[in-house]
């Protein structure tokens, strides 16, 4: 008034910068963590750590709204530790957790089975209080008992039978240790059909089928001059034979060998010849 003039001064916003979340658990491993920072337009921030096992990774400073990412190093003592950063003002806290100092052994380190299948037990040893667990690599080794476990314990497996006739192995992972379970293969054993042959005197081909397990191997030959017939494979299959016109007038048995299995063949009789006439009459 009457020419005077008043200066007036107003106070900005105050700078309030708030994180969120404000701590972080991680195992021993380590790993990464990041938080939120929320702040007035215009009001700057930095973020640092208090311990050279985080390091930050993005977000080291800002402006108003943005985020922190750091990282967490590994533990490799058996105890747990704390760690901060200050970010925007604000404490963010990482709690670790120790390396493992437990330690594990299992007994017996391996086992055999029967072709037909089985079971077993390991006996897994350790400090109380220290977990574990048991897995199979392998459909036809299955964990019947035990884990997960605490503690010393024993694990109970089962094998189912092996169709084939080779050998398997198959693997336990027990407590952080090795089990192996290996299986013999299935003996080979084979059904012939037919079991017998009886074919007429007349000359005969057929085929012969022979049923086994993969991967066993088998042949077939005869052992009878009349008699044709070869062949071999592995697993199931079949050969022909052929049959010699019997000119005889008696029947003949002859056989064909199949893999150690003897078939036997038993030929009707020929027909006999006819007699020749007892009485010629010439004309004249």
């Amino acid at each position: 008034m009457g020419g005077s003039s008043a200066t007036i001064t107003q106070a900005g916003v105050a700078c309030t910068d708030t994180i969120s979340p404000t701590s972080q658990s991680i195992g021993a491993g380590g790993g990464t963590g990041s938080t939120t920072v929320t702040a007035p337009t215009g009001c700057a921030w930095t973020a640092v750590s208090n311990d050279t096992w985080i390091t930050v990774s993005a977000g080291a400073a800002g402006t108003g709204n943005g985020s922190v990412a750091f990282n967490i190093a590994a533990n490799t003592a058996t105890t747990s530790r704390t760690g901060t950063l200050t970010i925007a003002g604000n404490t963010f806290t990482v709690a670790q957790a120790g390396a493992s100092s437990c330690t594990y052994s299992i007994s017996p380190l391996s086992q055999p089975v029967g072709f037909a299948g089985g079971s077993g037990t390991i006996t897994v040893t350790t400090t109380a209080g220290c977990g574990w667990t048991a897995t199979s690599d392998s459909a036809w080794v299955n964990i019947l008992s035990g884990p997960p476990g605490t503690g010393s314990g024993s694990v109970l497996f089962g094998a189912s039978d092996n169709p084939a006739t080779t050998s398997r192995t198959a693997t336990l992972t027990i407590a952080d240790q090795i089990f192996t379970v290996t299986q013999g293969g299935a003996p080979c054993s084979y059904t012939v059909t037919p079991s017998s042959l009886t074919p007429p005197a007349m000359a005969t081909t057929g085929t012969i089928t022979v049923t086994t397990t993969t991967g066993c191997a088998w042949s077939a030959a005869s052992i009878t001059s009349w008699i044709t017939a070869s062949g071999s494979g592995t697993g199931s299959g079949s050969f022909t034979y052929t049959i010699a016109l019997n000119t005889t007038t008696a029947a003949r048995s002859g056989s064909i060998l199949v893999t150690g299995n003897v078939m036997t063949v038993t030929q009707a009789a020929g027909k006999p010849k006819p007699n020749p006439p007892t009485h010629v009459r010439i004309i004249k």
